[in-house]
């Protein structure tokens, strides 16, 4: 919501930015002409939304993550496309995306360099949303139907993630299932969602 205010304000001042280029291309100043494009260049990149769901708290995530990911050299990619209004309730987009996300960018960051990756892929069929988010893992995780053994040390501690999505997915009678096999883990989800 930041970023598209930002973006409203940029454009809503963007003709004097353009006239004052235009004054100083006609006056000879080509320095301070093209000093203005890269200020105004460099404004525009910060506001720039790499992925655009079409959902505003989606894209907020996905975004975070995705910068998250990059940072830890981790190939990030989304596609599809979301309900614009608030296909559920934001808390539970939230504890969906954001831990799924978590696990996923946790999990890639620890397998082999050249093969880090995230997809997210999201498809509406009526009013069902399906959400596939596949990650990197070193090797194959043990799942024991909707758990998997962690391997972190303090047991009780970790594994509510998951837990927290399946609460999330069950409150809209939806299903999720998770696989892992070729070193590809796979989280899928079903929702029914309102449009």
């Amino acid at each position: 919501m930041d970023k598209n205010q930002e973006t409203r304000k940029l454009k809503h001042d963007m003709k004097n930015h353009l006239r004052l280029i235009r004054t100083l291309i006609e006056n000879n100043d080509i320095d301070q002409a093209k000093g203005l494009l890269d200020e105004i260049e460099d404004t525009m990149r910060g506001l720039d939304l790499e992925i655009s769901s079409g959902n505003s708290i989606t894209d907020a995530i996905l975004n975070e993550k995705n910068k998250l990911a990059h940072n830890l050299g981790i190939k990030f990619e989304f596609s599809g496309i979301l309900p614009r209004e608030n296909f559920i309730n934001p808390f539970d987009i939230s504890t969906i995306f954001s831990n799924a996300l978590d696990n996923a960018i946790e999990a890639a960051v620890k397998s082999n360099d050249s093969e880090r990756f995230v997809k997210i892929f999201t498809h509406i069929q009526g009013k069902c949303l399906f959400i596939l988010i596949e990650n990197s893992v070193e090797k194959d995780i043990k799942i024991t139907g909707k758990e998997i053994e962690t391997t972190k040390q303090n047991k009780e501690h970790h594994g509510f993630g998951l837990k927290n999505i399946n609460d999330s997915v069950e409150k809209y009678g939806g299903s999720l299932s998770i696989m892992c096999e070729n070193k590809v883990f796979k989280l899928e989800i079903l929702l029914n969602i309102k449009i």
